[in-house]
């Protein structure tokens, strides 16, 4: 099994989408809503080949979606049996991933 981990970027990512679906709804709609998608993001510990190869935004990257709203960015690394959260897009919203 892999081990899954979040950059600091994707922690931000999780810390913002907190907020703004806070703002929007709830605070307490808001934590379920983060914690369904990092239970969902520590699943890729099982298969973490999958989702969609993103060579075209950088060499390694992968995402998969979650309840069509976020897209979950993340590199593998096999040899060290890992898979690194990158970050979270959410809202429209995309950064620059090169």
């Amino acid at each position: 099994m892999y081990r899954v981990q979040l950059t600091p970027e994707a922690r931000i990512d999780l810390r913002e989408l907190r907020e703004y679906i806070a703002l929007k709804s709830t605070s307490r709609t808001a934590a379920r809503y983060v914690r369904r998608l990092r239970e969902f993001s520590a699943e890729l510990a099982i298969a973490p080949h999958r989702g969609e190869r993103r060579e075209n935004l950088r060499p390694g990257l992968r995402s998969i979606g979650f309840e069509g709203r976020v897209s979950i960015l993340f590199a593998v690394f096999d040899e060290d049996q890992i898979v690194e959260i990158e970050g979270y897009d959410y809202g429209g919203r995309q950064r620059d991933w090169s």
